[in-house]
């Protein structure tokens, strides 16, 4: 919980020693963070709304929002290991984790186009090869001198 008076409503009052600078920025972070839907608790530190409105500015999911049932099945469908008692807290901090080491392992189950879109995306230059289809003879005879490049190793 922030430095700060608790008042008779359950509100935070600041501490007479924070800045009014401080205190802008955490309202402006919370009406930002409120008109994107976001859920924000009471006492929660700037560090951790400023998180939360980065997030939410890359489309990515604000954890907070979401019960343990629905954490545990964002983990379970992303096929991140966890443990069955974890907290929310827990569940938070390990899809968080996973977010910040994102992985795609099916880069070539994609479509070719789609490929291409990525490929562009990331700034790399490509070589688009399109040749032939081998015929029927020509893979049985690649076939068979990798058997015997293999036999003779």
């Amino acid at each position: 919980m922030p430095p700060g008076i608790q008042t008779a409503r359950g509100r935070v009052r600041p501490a007479p020693n924070t800045s009014w600078i401080d205190e802008m920025k955490m309202t402006a972070t919370k009406n930002k963070l409120s008109a994107r839907g976001v859920r924000v608790d009471q006492g929660v530190p700037i560090e951790e709304l400023q998180n939360m409105l980065a997030l939410s500015e890359k489309n990515l999911l604000a954890y907070t929002n979401y019960g343990r049932r629905k954490l545990q099945g964002f983990c379970y469908a992303r096929r991140v290991p966890i443990k069955p008692s974890m907290l929310v807290r827990d569940l938070v901090d390990v899809l968080r984790a996973a977010d910040a080491e994102p992985r795609f392992r099916r880069f070539f189950d994609l479509p070719a186009e789609l490929r291409l879109m990525v490929v562009e995306a990331a700034g790399l230059e490509y070589e688009v090869v399109l040749a032939p289809k081998p015929r029927r003879s020509e893979r049985v005879m690649a076939k068979k001198e990798k058997l015997v490049v293999a036999k003779s190793a």
